[in-house]
């Protein structure tokens, strides 16, 4: 069935509705050749044509609204924000393009500078010391032809020195450790084994002493004599214990302040080799200097 036909001043208008004209880029996609279904109802050319049409028409406008959904996203960009952002870009370009900021190549140079100073620095060292050594070696040789027996003689005076001291306890043998099979040099020893005491608690015949400050009744309980006994003992190892650790700290004193003399000892040790060395003294000098420092007794030199 078509529709009516209706004339306006004698000339028919059509009233089918129109398809608007869409451009090249957004064409309807073409719908694909579909045969009917054996059983579908029979449809005449114009129902079809009007179905094809109201298809085509919901195809354009699906088009068209995304076409719309993809132009939207471009309304929410703000040019200020963009302004900012590109602001903030410069000046973080500027301030890392600074003439006084280190760039890479800056600090390399400042690292092979700092090397080439920590190099110059121990081969000056390196030569001081070279120049040191042969500065002995030569007072040593120049010593050796002046007197030929200064080994000797330097040997015997170091022999009396050490014979005219007084003796000292040797200490190094205090702390070790106890082996299991050792044999006690008192039992060797007649002197000495005279007066071990018993190891064995059984063997001791020495009288208990009862501590002081008992009571009558208590000096009779022996639970309380143990007591005061164990309380006195206590007392006593507190005491050793305060009476080690006031000379441990006395040991530790005077480690340190033998540490300080010897530190000022090399000092002064070295202050005398490098006026010996530029030749501000004479040999006899720094020998006289060398023994007043170190504490021996001065001994007169051979003359030649």
């Amino acid at each position: 069935m078509g529709l009516p036909a209706v004339r306006l001043n004698s000339q028919p208008i059509d009233l089918r509705p129109r398809t608007p004209q869409l451009p090249a880029r957004v064409q309807p996609t073409p719908l694909p050749d579909l045969q009917p279904a054996p059983n579908a109802p029979i449809i005449d050319a114009a129902t079809q044509d009007r179905i094809l049409r109201r298809r085509a028409q919901y195809h354009e406008r699906r088009a068209a609204m995304q076409h719309v959904k993809r132009l939207r996203k471009f309304t929410l960009i703000d040019p200020r924000a963009i302004t900012r952002a590109y602001d903030a870009k410069r000046q973080a370009l500027a301030q890392f393009a600074k003439p006084d900021q280190p760039l890479p190549h800056k600090l390399a140079a400042a690292k092979n500078n700092v090397l080439d100073e920590v190099k110059n620095l121990a081969q000056s060292v390196r030569r001081r010391f070279e120049a040191e050594e042969r500065a002995l070696a030569t007072a040593l040789r120049q010593m050796r032809e002046d007197d030929p027996g200064f080994a000797e003689k330097s040997l015997r005076n170091a022999v009396a020195a050490a014979e005219q001291r007084p003796a000292e306890p040797v200490k190094d043998t205090e702390k070790l450790p106890i082996l299991s099979k050792t044999v006690d040099l008192g039992y060797l020893d007649p002197i000495r084994r005279g007066n071990l005491k018993p190891a064995l608690p059984g063997k001791i015949t020495s009288p208990v002493t009862i501590p002081e400050g008992l009571t009558p009744a208590e000096r009779d309980n022996p639970e309380s004599i143990q007591e005061a006994l164990q309380l006195q003992a206590l007392m006593d190892f507190k005491k050793q214990r305060a009476l080690q650790k006031v000379k441990d700290a006395q040991e530790r004193t005077a480690i340190q302040a033998q540490s300080a003399t010897n530190s000022q000892k090399s000092e002064q040790l070295k202050e005398l080799v490098e006026l010996y060395i530029s030749e501000q003294i004479t040999y006899e000098e720094y020998y006289r200097r060398r023994r007043s420092i170190l504490g021996k007794p001065a001994t007169a030199l051979n003359p030649k």
